[in-house]
């Protein structure tokens, strides 16, 4: 190894020596470290005193909108359309009474015209069969006299044929006679004896001819067709001057002074409905009176931000009352008069197939405490004790109604419900408090029902 070699391995250890002294003299100098108390962890929580208020059970449907009259009008007359009404169109509403379509009417007047022709030839037969029976009666009496005037002359000729002085021929004459007169009145008697039946058959005809003209003139009258109700107009089939036949289906017309809802609702939250009501027992006469039961309804529009409402009332059940997948209840309600309740860019009318929510309000429970659904853990509420520390506290929950519950049992005077997450749940733990009188006002408003139920 050269000279050279050593002199450039010794230029290493100056730098290295420097190095050891600089960290030597840094170690010296540094202050020994600084010792920190531990100190407790304070967590800040929101809390509020459970309100206390008399919450009103609800329970949420959703169905859609059917009017509750629907009309197909049906031609019961063959014929050519002659008049039709001048809005008669899809989606026209026209007035009970006024006339929608006029069928031809000349046939069913030329019907009517010929039976009460024939009635009238069927009564002037009557009135000549009554004026011959009383022609047949008089008749009848003539020839019973004559019959008793015959029979006094035979007795007579007998008794002077006997005496000698009237001759056998005479007899014979004068029976004769009395024969022929007895066989007037027989026939006279026969002739009023068919009068009952031939009367019969003559008042059959003009009944068989009464029924024709009914009947003529409801064809007659079924050539004009007009609205039995206030309806909106669908389902238009025909035009001006299109023939027509018997059962042919015209147009339809929706009914528009009530609409009906067929709202399906979660069987748990319709029992806390009824269950407010007092005795609900199911009976035979509630059955039939459904539409009386206590019960607030609310119809509005799902996600609208112009809180459109209607006023509804219950009408009945759905003929499929409980659905077993959904488990809900059908809850058939009626809101009265949807159209005239209209009012343009605020409130539409309640159209067909229109998709609502239905809300169900039950009478108000006894007053209880009321917390978010937020709160409860598992049937246990946290508190804060006094000395400001986590405290578990087990509740019974009487009603749960959307985001809130109400609870059996009332919460000892001054009570501050956590109502923050407080994972974890440390029992003891220190809590910061920080009352929330916002939710509070907040949880009393939902129990009493102001705002929407979700």
């Amino acid at each position: 190894m050269s000279f050279k070699t050593w002199i450039k391995r010794l230029l290493i250890v100056p730098p290295i020596i420097v190095g050891v002294a600089v960290m030597a003299v840094m170690v010296r100098s540094r202050a020994a470290p600084e010792r920190i108390e531990a100190a407790e962890r304070v967590r800040a929580m929101r809390v509020i005193e459970a309100p206390v208020a008399a919450a009103v059970p609800r329970a949420l449907g959703y169905g859609r909108v059917k009017p509750a009259r629907v009309w197909t009008a049906t031609a019961q007359v063959a014929g050519e359309i002659v008049e039709t009404h001048p809005r008669l169109r899809n989606g026209a509403i026209i007035l009970k009474d006024e006339l929608l379509l006029r069928i031809d009417p000349t046939d069913y007047r030329l019907a009517i015209r010929t039976v009460e022709a024939d009635l009238q030839s069927a009564a002037a037969d009557l009135a000549n069969l009554e004026a011959r029976a009383a022609n047949t009666r008089a008749s009848l009496a003539i020839e019973r006299r004559a019959v008793t005037l015959a029979e006094q002359d035979l007795a007579r000729k007998r008794d002077l044929a006997r005496r000698g002085t009237a001759a056998a021929v005479a007899v014979d004459q004068a029976e004769t006679t009395l024969l022929a007169s007895r066989q007037k009145v027989q026939s006279l008697e026969n002739e009023l004896a068919l009068v009952p039946s031939q009367r019969a058959v003559i008042e059959a005809r003009q009944a068989q001819l009464d029924a024709q003209l009914e009947s003529a003139r409801h064809d007659l009258a079924r050539t004009e067709i007009t609205a039995p109700f206030d309806l909106l107009v669908t389902r238009l089939a025909i035009e001006a001057r299109q023939a027509v036949t018997v059962g042919q289906q015209l147009f339809g017309g929706d009914g528009i002074a009530t609409a009906e809802i067929e709202a399906q609702v979660p069987i748990g939250e319709l029992r806390k409905v009824m269950a407010g009501v007092g005795d609900h027992r199911v009976t035979r006469e509630r059955l039939t009176r459904f539409d009386q039961m206590p019960v607030d309804v609310t119809v509005r529009l799902p996600g609208d931000g112009l809180g459109v409402t209607w006023t509804a009332r219950p009408v009945r059940l759905a003929a499929e009352t409980v659905d077993p997948q959904s488990r809900t209840a059908g809850i058939i309600v009626a809101v009265d008069d949807p159209y005239t309740q209209a009012v343009p860019g605020e409130r539409p009318p309640l159209f067909t197939n229109m998709f609502v929510e239905v809300e169900f309000r039950g009478r108000p429970r006894p007053p209880a405490p009321i917390l978010p659904r937020t709160a409860l853990h598992g049937g246990v509420i946290y508190t804060v004790a006094p000395d400001d520390r986590l405290a578990p506290l087990p509740v019974t929950v009487s009603m749960t109604l959307g985001d809130i519950v109400t609870l059996a049992e009332p919460l000892p005077p001054g009570t501050r419900v956590i109502v923050s997450d407080p994972a974890p749940a440390i029992t003891g733990q220190r809590i910061a408090p920080i009352p929330d009188p916002t939710l509070s006002a907040a949880l009393i408003s939902d129990a009493q029902g102001i705002h929407p139920l979700r």
